[in-house]
């Protein structure tokens, strides 16, 4: 948020994404999304990519809600585009503005990130 003051913000802890509690910043939590993740969903990544200190949108959709790679310990969402440099662990959220993921990697063509029942497991204990 840029408002040319500093805030003060607590890191509460982290798993797989550092969680912050901020002070004197109102603002809304954003929900995770309940159900499963739909194959052709259209989502929207917001993140303050290339450095900037504009976010960028990116406008994607689901590709596949859970794809394994036999590098990866769990499955993946995949995206049919990719998200820019400096977006990682930027919401991906849905048309109702629940968290459908957050950013973990891309590349030119596709992006992906954790499914919500991976991250809400493990954000569990800070939310």
């Amino acid at each position: 948020m840029q408002t040319g003051k500093l805030n003060r913000a607590t890191l509460i802890g982290s798993a797989q994404v550092a969680v912050f509690r901020t002070h004197g910043i109102p603002r809304p939590t954003l929900k995770f999304m309940k159900g499963e993740t739909v194959r052709g969903e259209q989502v929207m990544a917001l993140g303050y990519g290339y450095g900037q200190v504009e976010p960028i949108l990116r406008l994607a959709h689901v590709s596949n809600p859970a794809m394994a790679y036999e590098s990866e310990p769990v499955e993946s969402i995949i995206f049919d585009n990719g998200f820019v440099g400096g977006q990682s662990g930027s919401p991906v959220i849905n048309s109702q503005g629940d968290v459908v993921t957050i950013a973990t990697q891309s590349d030119e063509h596709s992006g992906w990130g954790r499914p919500t029942p991976e991250l809400r497991k493990a954000l569990k204990k800070f939310l």
